[in-house]
């Protein structure tokens, strides 16, 4: 009923770790010390990496956040539970024995995906012979997703490593225990899965669905099911001893995160209704981790499901692709990581295929070695067109700009001093920043897109009040203000001094005030003069388009109403950094002068009461403004009423008429 596992073949595994080891980094060593950070996802990773330097069980992206957001923002978080934890674990704790460098932060995905591949091997080699576990072991270690994986350049790549690894483990385990009939081996098995369930979430799930269809099948009268037993006292043992660390950290983390915690483990479940197609989709999604061999893997799944009823080794793969895979795509859809976890048995099954397809062709026994090296060819073809794309991936360079100023800025600036970095950040910038500094670094346009602050003055007296040093990082010269970093780096640091609501950014003492346009006519006499004299008639040609803001306005209609936005005929209203305007549809929004970013918005859903009588379109003119000195006010008339909106933050003033609005028709 339990047959003994073959014997033999522990120094092959171990020339073939070692012989693989070598090869892969040859391939892909250089692009492991490269010092860019991918923002999704290595980036986030590396930064709460660095951060369990000081706290092994907290995962946080800002050790001490001094900015806070008014709605949750897992981009801006302090705990971080979005991810499953064991993966920055292993980069804390490589961080911590090697330094912080890109080389130790990414160690330990690529020693994870040389075992995981001679895990491939060692099932492999269990279920069909050594040939097929050294074949499937070299198409997975060169898979060219896998090896962007190890070099951070997938979103999850290294969670996703984790996570296939411990997945073989469990499924090496589950097997053995299913040969031998032991309980041990099923402990095993669970405590794989729990911690499977660590590094990868739901995806983990897959084990225990291939766990309850073995437990089927060796209920069946299939010839191939006696070579293997599973109790149902062993399937509990399994799904059993898999609570205990998952437990653990459910308690940990609501202990610890609250009802910030529950949310966040909702992006743990499984993300997408169930998908019928999700299947075929399943295999675009292998095509990428076997390129061009995601066909052939798939007969191979067909001709391993067809002798599942005869040979126990087939057995497996069927169970393990049917019962645990193809049911979970239902669920959750073609994700990559369900992709990923399919790709060693789907390698098993090629190689296999393959071999049988050879001996089959090669009768005669003396020609059989000949028929095994051709087939070798063929994968040893693949692997190495796999190898050649990983090596020139790792070979991508460009200049890391945030790792050319990161030393100055973490040997120059003080330990309590918090970064605004003054641009439109869509690279990342800030978290490769984080990573090498050492230092809180806020990209000002994640702060703004929650309307949160207007200008780095404002963030400067924020982290000022959390008794923080705040300074402004950018890219292009402040001229009215002194660098506090060396001036040679493409990164600079300006100092940000205490300033009142309104003012600029980064400015002298003495330099004079900002010339804006306070009213529709641009002053209360309504001239329409500036005394600007930066752009006259010798220059203007050279003007150069900064940035575009478009409305994204489009007509309208219900079922009983309809509108259309008109002509753009406001005139903006322009307070130290800010343009404020109006849209064809009423709307209020404020615009970041530099950057043209959108820092909010109020829509009065006037557009809803329909069209205008005899208009072609909506259209408005404009704004009004007041202010004290330290509150200022936009007026904003539109459809019969007149609103009072606060110009730091776009709200409704509620004082004014009890709601912010006034009626100018009653």
């Amino acid at each position: 009923m339990y047959p003994s596992a073959p014997r033999g073949g522990r120094w092959t595994a171990l020339w073939l770790g070692a012989a693989l080891a070598i090869a892969l980094g040859l391939v892909v060593g250089p692009g492991l010390a490269r010092p860019q950070l991918t923002m999704f996802d290595e980036g986030f990773h590396a930064v709460i990496a660095r951060n369990l330097l000081d706290h092994p069980f907290r995962l946080a992206l800002y050790d001490t956040p001094l900015i806070q957001p008014r709605r949750p923002d897992w981009m801006l978080a302090r705990e971080w539970w979005r991810s499953p934890p064991l993966a920055l674990w292993q980069m804390g704790l490589s961080l911590s024995l090697f330094g912080v460098s890109a080389l130790a932060l990414r160690l330990p995905s690529a020693l994870l995906h040389v075992a995981a591949a001679m895990v491939t091997y060692g099932i492999g080699r269990r279920l069909f012979g050594a040939t097929v576990g050294i074949g499937a072991a070299a198409l997975q270690g060169f898979s060219p997703l896998l090896l962007a994986s190890v070099l951070g350049q997938q979103r999850s790549g290294h969670l996703d490593i984790a996570l296939l690894f411990w997945t073989e483990v469990g499924l090496l385990v589950l097997i053995e225990g299913a040969r031998r009939g032991r309980s041990t081996w099923f402990a095993a098995a669970g405590l794989a899965l729990g911690v499977a369930f660590l590094a990868g979430d739901f995806v983990a799930l897959v084990l225990p669905g291939a766990l309850i269809g073995l437990w089927i099948v060796t209920r069946l009268p299939l010839e191939s099911a006696g070579s293997y037993g599973v109790r149902f006292r062993d399937a509990a043992l399994v799904l059993a001893l898999a609570a205990v660390p998952i437990a653990v950290w459910i308690s940990h983390g609501r202990a610890s995160g609250g009802e910030l915690f529950s949310q966040e483990v909702a992006n743990w479940l499984p993300p997408n209704p169930p998908r019928i197609f999700a299947p075929s989709e399943l295999v675009g999604r292998l095509g990428g981790y076997l390129p061009g061999l995601a066909v052939p893997a798939l007969l191979a799944l067909g001709l391993a499901t067809v002798r599942a009823a005869r040979h126990s080794s087939d057995l497996i793969l069927a169970v393990w692709v049917w019962a645990g895979v193809i049911p979970l795509s239902l669920l959750t859809g073609a994700t990559p990581a369900l992709a990923l976890v399919a790709l060693p048995v789907m390698a098993i099954g090629l190689v296999h295929a393959l071999d049988l397809g050879v001996r089959a062709l090669v009768r005669a026994p003396r020609l059989r070695p000949l028929g095994v090296t051709l087939g070798l060819v063929v994968v040893g073809g693949a692997t190495a067109a796999y190898a050649l794309d990983g090596w020139h991936a790792a070979r991508r360079e460009r200049p890391d700009l945030a790792l050319l100023s990161a030393s100055r800025l973490r040997t120059q600036l003080p330990e309590d001093a918090v970064f605004i970095l003054d641009q439109s950040d869509t690279t990342g910038v800030y978290l490769s920043l984080m990573f090498w500094t050492g230092r809180p670094v806020y990209s000002l346009s994640r702060l703004q897109h929650h309307q949160l602050l207007l200008s780095p003055a404002i963030a400067g007296d924020l982290v000022r009040r959390e008794g923080g040093v705040p300074y402004l990082l950018a890219n292009t010269p402040q001229p009215d203000a002194p660098p506090a970093s060396a001036s040679a780096e493409p990164y600079r640091a300006y100092a940000i001094g205490p300033t009142p609501t309104g003012a600029p950014t980064v400015q002298r003492a003495d330099a004079p005030p900002p010339v804006g346009w306070s009213h529709y006519g641009g002053d209360a006499a309504g001239t329409k003069y500036s005394p600007l004299a930066d752009i006259d008639r010798t220059n203007v040609a050279r003007l150069q388009l900064a940035w575009i803001w478009r409305t994204g306005e489009r007509p309208w209609q219900s079922e009983s109403r309809r509108s259309t936005p008109g002509l753009f005929e406001a005139t903006p209203l322009m307070f130290g950094d800010t343009l404020y305007l109006t849209t064809p549809y009423h709307r209020v929004v404020a615009l970041d002068a530099e950057t043209g970013a959108q820092l909010w918005s109020f829509d009065p859903g006037t557009y809803r009461l329909g069209q205008p009588l005899g208009s072609y379109g909506f259209v408005h003119r404009g704004l009004a403004a007041w202010s004290d000195g330290s509150r200022r006010r936009l007026f904003h008339a539109s459809r019969g009423r007149l609103y009072a909106l606060d110009a730091t933050t776009g709200n409704l003033v509620r004082e004014f008429g009890g709601t912010g609005a006034v009626s100018l028709v009653e």
